[in-house]
């Protein structure tokens, strides 16, 4: 099958999945719908005590502020939070921007692998690398599913030191309309994706590999 392993290998499985990550993750922060959805199904007015008007348009504000194109202050509406909470967010902003430029450095990385291996005739780092992709996801979704809140927590405390992400429920009425089960969903629908594109990748780098066997 033209299979020659190398460290190269598993330096593009981290890639594919930093780019596979920063798809997914683009996709769920950005597919409102998904939350548009959740604001009936979980029931959230009730649940928060806040209008629908007031949930979309801070939910809204929160989202377009974690854009990569959005610059200035993050700034609620009828809502009260606190410095702590903002400085949080500020956070999360900087995190999803590492993502980004990960999935973009990651797929700048993987254009120049694949024009070599094109040259060299050998896709077996397709395989190497999907597989690479697809084993950090499926360890975190069992972990998502059978241990989420300890999951949340551990995930929170590597990426977010301190205890800012511990918000008041009445001085931080965002998260309020910010339900666990949302994120839950929004882990499930990341990793499902990174899985799915695993796959994908996998099955083509075989078909690749064999093409080749067959050609000698």
């Amino acid at each position: 099958m033209n299979y020659k392993f190398s460290f190269q290998h598993i330096i593009s499985g981290l890639c594919l999945l930093f780019l596979f990550i920063g798809i997914a993750l683009n996709f769920v922060l950005f597919f409102r719908p998904l939350y548009y959805f959740d604001v009936s199904y979980l029931d959230i007015e009730k649940y928060s005590g806040f209008s629908k008007e007031i949930i979309y348009k801070n939910y809204n504000i929160l989202i377009d502020y974690c854009s990569p194109f959005f610059s200035g202050d993050l700034v609620f509406s009828d809502i009260t939070v606190s410095e702590p909470a903002l400085s949080h967010f500020a956070k999360v902003k900087q995190v999803f921007m590492l993502f980004h430029v990960l999935a973009l450095g990651s797929l700048f990385y993987l254009i120049f692998t694949w024009k070599k291996a094109k040259k060299q005739n050998n896709f077996s780092w397709l395989v190497t690398g999907s597989i690479t992709a697809l084993v950090l996801p499926i360890l975190i979704g069992f972990c998502c599913i059978f241990f989420w809140e300890k999951s949340f927590e551990i995930f929170h405390k590597i990426f977010f030191p301190g205890d800012y992400w511990l918000f008041d429920w009445n001085l931080d009425q965002i998260i309020r309309i910010l339900p666990d089960t949302f994120f839950l969903q929004c882990a499930i629908i990341i990793i499902i994706s990174i899985i799915i594109f695993s796959i994908v990748t996998l099955l083509y780098g075989l078909k690749k590999c064999k093409e080749i066997f067959v050609s000698i």
